[in-house]
């Protein structure tokens, strides 16, 4: 709905146009010839082949993985949704790091897992962009909100607003997802919204607890971890 997608699939079009000698959708154009397009693009799977829509996906990253040269085109959107969370967030990270590593093609991948781009943000090969939008403010909340705990004050001040997005490519990660508001604007159930911030929030709770017992324990080991780790925060 942001624009990711279509961004991509703009990009080989356009590509290859250049390359047939036709026309661009551009002012001017300045390409580099590419050998072989690879994208990972929609979720599809092969019935009669007993293929699932994660085999599919995983069988395109392997051709990529197999004959990519540094001269490619991959486009990848949205790679590991068709497992677990931590799963997916795996191999997306050990496929970004091996084509940036190793294939050095030139690469746009689209993803959810916030954690993948501040994994690679200081990867000298790697750059960090991504579709803008305008979040507005809802109105003062009711007495009824006012009265409702504090979970649910919380979920109903997340979903409350409404959000547009820009189409245009800004720099930097994305600070925050979206997938609440565009929730309500698809016509979820309120209370369903509720729900969903509530288990979006316990998520975070837990990763703060994880993150907090590997601090202490890094503590515990070595009395100068947490002064190295907040060095090193402070140089990034």
């Amino acid at each position: 709905m942001g624009g990711k997608s279509t961004l991509l699939r703009q990009t080989a079009l356009c590509v290859i146009l250049a390359q047939v000698g036709s026309y661009v959708p551009a002012s001017e154009c300045v390409l580099t010839p590419v050998d072989r397009i690879f994208s990972r693009l929609g979720a599809e799977d092969f019935i009669l082949q007993g293929s699932s829509t994660f085999f599919v996906e995983l069988s395109d990253i392997a051709e990529l993985t197999t004959y990519g040269t540094r001269y490619s085109l991959a486009l990848i959107d949205e790679l590991g949704r068709g497992t677990s969370t931590s799963d997916g967030l795996a191999i997306a990270l050990s496929t970004a790091t091996h084509i940036a590593d190793s294939i050095k093609c030139r690469t746009l991948f689209a993803t959810h897992y916030h954690m993948l781009c501040y994994e690679l943000r200081q990867h000298p090969g790697v750059s960090n962009v991504h579709l803008g939008a305008t979040v507005t403010a809802a109105a003062a909340a009711t007495p009824a909100a006012a009265a409702a705990t504090p979970a649910a004050a919380a979920a109903a001040a997340a979903t409350a607003g409404t959000v547009s997005f820009e189409y245009k490519v800004r720099e930097g990660i994305c600070p925050y997802s979206h997938g609440l508001l565009v929730a309500k604007l698809a016509g979820v159930p309120q209370h369903s919204h509720l729900l969903q911030q509530q288990t979006a929030q316990q998520q975070r709770d837990a990763r703060l607890r994880s993150v907090a017992a590997a601090l202490l324990r890094a503590a515990a080991e070595d009395p100068t971890a947490l002064e190295c780790m907040y060095t090193r925060y402070r140089a990034e």
